[in-house]
């Protein structure tokens, strides 16, 4: 059915598929009527109802020619090999980690634009540091039901075993949709030689790319997979510089990535690890001169290793990342040429659209985009794992969003997503619950609010927002004239308010204070709320002008 789908919707150059379709449809249509239909044949409608169809026909035609509709987007993920064995020495411990990265990064180089390699980073990204979320090759049932969320078509996943030399790699390519196994590879890669190492990946790497590019039906080119770039003799440190930076083992990433440069200092390979793993701790970083620190050494890395390959296109997109993260000011003009160069040698890198969505809008231009939406939308096409850009992509519908509007479903659907690969990411909780108070639904927001205590226990800011569902689920109550119904969510609602201004001296907290205070009546306590609100604000914050407004409208003696 895929395949059938997949021609009519003219999947072929040009789209003859549905182009044909459609004019043996018409053509048959005017055969019939006129045969047996007499209104037609007797009044002389037979040839200009020709004259139509032939017009409609050739109309059709020029659409076609002119816009050929693209086929269907087709998504191949490799997971990184699972180690079975006890050995984590670090001239193996990244050898599951290298076919993958081998795999991805080069069959996508060649691919055509419907087909997407996602790169193992990518993947990794999208389950990691959430413990409920961690998927195995193991537990099959977990495995296929994140594979279908993020719509993958064909996945690649199994193990390794370097207990014995050679290592020993066995891995499957499966149909997610079926959840059938398409095929077994069993590889045996020696671990003594570095050199040998080193072309028994590539081979292995070129044998799945090839695979798998008949299973999606195109033609391998192996003159465009550049693996060429892997023959160093510090691969199998750089594999493992990568996968520590992956599950964002800083420190232990750099001094890998710091052995890898003193056994081949000439190979990019070594320098990008090393700037990457400062690029990323800089991001997380929150102390000043630690974070100047690593953004220095991290651009020094990557520059160095531009220098020595400037074809090496994800070294280009860590130096626009290493750019765009830069504090106090992000220097997004350099970013912009990183990226700039970046795109020109590959356009699918979902890192780029994912950095250009922070950026000014007169930047958006540069790569043929007009707003944030439809530059959030881009990265999920290309990388449907992309958690970053479903909780961005919510956010944004969030704050263009008004209460039971559409742009709050589509928040809604966005931190849905985020939160089926991150189930207990706080920030994924709190953005769906703020959707489901624009749409009402304040149990649904209760019950991931309860999940978000359970977890964060400390914060103030989920108090907080219980507070506010509560207030809103009383108006709301009200506004549907269940008075008494109404009336009982607010000592709720100021019971949380409390707590979140125990934990964190909150001012919008007590301006919710504020108001509940004024709607029971409580004259004393709303006045003393809203002075506290005016307190702690700035002059400039709407919040406090609000404060003050409400003073004066129901305290005209107060000021």
């Amino acid at each position: 059915m895929d395949k059938i789908l997949y021609w009519l919707s003219g999947g072929v150059p040009g789209g003859f598929g549905l182009w044909f379709a459609v004019v043996v449809a018409l053509c048959f249509i005017w055969w019939f009527l006129h045969r047996y239909s007499p209104v037609v044949n007797h009044s002389g409608l037979a040839r200009k109802m020709m004259i139509v169809l032939g017009l409609i026909v050739l109309t059709y035609t020029a659409i076609r020619f002119a816009r050929p509709p693209k086929p269907f987007n087709v998504y191949v993920g490799i997971l990184p090999l699972e180690n079975q064995g006890s050995n984590k020495n670090l001239s193996v411990a990244g050898t599951g980690w290298g076919l993958a990265e081998i795999t991805a990064h080069h069959a996508a180089l060649g691919s055509p634009e419907h087909l997407h390699f996602l790169r193992p980073e990518w993947l990794v990204e999208s389950y990691y540091g959430d413990s409920t979320s961690a998927i195995s090759p193991s537990n099959k049932q977990k495995l296929f039901r994140w594979a279908r969320l993020i719509k993958l078509n064909y996945l690649v996943a199994g193990f390794y075993n370097a207990d014995t030399s050679p290592a020993r790699l066995s891995y499957e390519v499966y149909d997610v949709l079926t959840g059938e196994t398409m095929r077994s590879f069993t590889n045996t890669i020696p671990t003594g030689d570095d050199v040998s190492y080193g072309q028994a990946m590539r081979t292995a790497s070129e044998e799945l790319m090839t695979y798998l590019y008949e299973v999606t039906d195109e033609e391998f080119n192996s003159a465009a997979n550049h693996t060429e770039l892997f023959q160093t003799k510090s691969l199998p440190l750089y594999f493992s510089a990568r996968a520590l930076l992956a599950h964002e083992q800083w420190d232990s990433a750099f001094a890998v990535a710091r052995m890898a440069l003193q056994k081949d200092s000439a190979s990019v390979l070594g320098w990008f690890a090393a700037g990457s793993a400062y690029t990323e701790k800089m991001i997380r970083e929150k102390e000043v001169r630690a974070r100047e620190m690593l953004q220095r050494r991290g651009e020094y890395h990557l520059k160095r290793g531009a220098q020595i390959n400037d074809q090496y296109q994800p070294i280009l997109m860590s130096l626009a990342r290493n750019f765009s993260f830069t504090k106090p000011e992000p220097r997004y003009l350099d970013a912009e040429f990183a990226m700039i160069a970046s795109q020109a040698i590959y356009k699918r890198d979902y890192q780029l659209y994912y950095i250009l969505s922070f950026m000014q809008r007169m930047r958006w231009e540069t790569f043929e985009m007009k707003s944030r939406e439809a530059i959030l939308n881009r990265a999920i096409e290309i990388n449907p794992a992309a958690f970053d850009a479903y909780v961005a992509l919510g956010q944004d519908f969030l704050e263009r969003s008004r209460p039971h509007d559409h742009l709050s479903q589509y928040a809604l659907n966005n931190f849905n997503v985020a939160l089926q690969l991150k189930p207990n990411d706080f920030e994924s909780i709190m953005g769906m619950v703020r959707a489901c108070d624009y749409l009402a639904y304040f149990d649904k927001a209760v019950e991931l609010l309860a999940r978000a205590e359970k977890i964060y226990t400390d914060r103030a800011d989920v108090y907080y927002t219980y507070g506010v569902i509560y207030y809103h689920k009383g108006e709301y109550i009200r506004e549907k004239t269940k008075l008494r119904e109404g009336h009982e969510q607010f000592p709720i609602a100021e019971g949380y308010f409390k707590k979140a201004v125990q934990l964190n001296n909150s001012p919008y907290a007590w301006l919710y204070l504020g108001k509940i205070y004024d709607y029971q009546k409580r004259r004393n306590e709303a006045i003393e709320a809203l002075r506290t609100v005016m307190k702690l604000l700035k002059p400039d914050d709407r919040y406090r002008e609000e404060a003050r407004k409400k003073l004066r409208e129901y305290f005209p003696d107060v000021e």
